[in-house]
């Protein structure tokens, strides 16, 4: 399989409809397979990228209400994954920390030197 040992599970979909245009059962099948791909790579899901992948019009995504509601719900539970993460656990944000500490160093420096300047400004002006 093209997802490897990830398989997620997809949502059930309601039997098919006879009032739905040739096709349009293969579209959503790839809708759904496109959704549990996104989850298996852990990529953002969102509307417009389950279509994207399934090769699907946005249109014909949000013209299918279980559609939506299965990526909406994919969607919010790979957020809460995400902001369950402890923060600063990234090296990014290990490294913003280290920036604002070398920021917050240099604003003092910067006072010290603004302190010196205005005192021998001031010596100058005696003379």
């Amino acid at each position: 399989m093209w997802w490897g040992q990830c398989r997620p599970r997809l949502p059930v979909s309601p039997q098919q409809d006879p009032g739905l245009q040739p096709g349009s059962e293969q579209k959503r099948q790839a809708a759904l397979t496109a959704l549990a791909q996104l989850q298996c790579e852990k990529r953002i899901i969102t509307k417009a990228a389950v279509a994207r992948q399934a090769g699907v019009s946005l249109v014909f995504l949000r013209s299918h209400r279980d559609l939506v509601q299965a990526v909406e719900e994919a969607a919010s539970t790979r957020s809460a994954l995400v902001s369950s993460i402890s923060p600063g656990s990234s090296a990014s944000d290990q490294v913003i920390a280290a920036l604002r500490r070398r920021l917050d160093e240099m604003k003092q420096q910067l006072a010290a030197k603004d302190q010196e300047l205005r005192r021998k400004q001031r010596e100058f002006d005696l003379l």
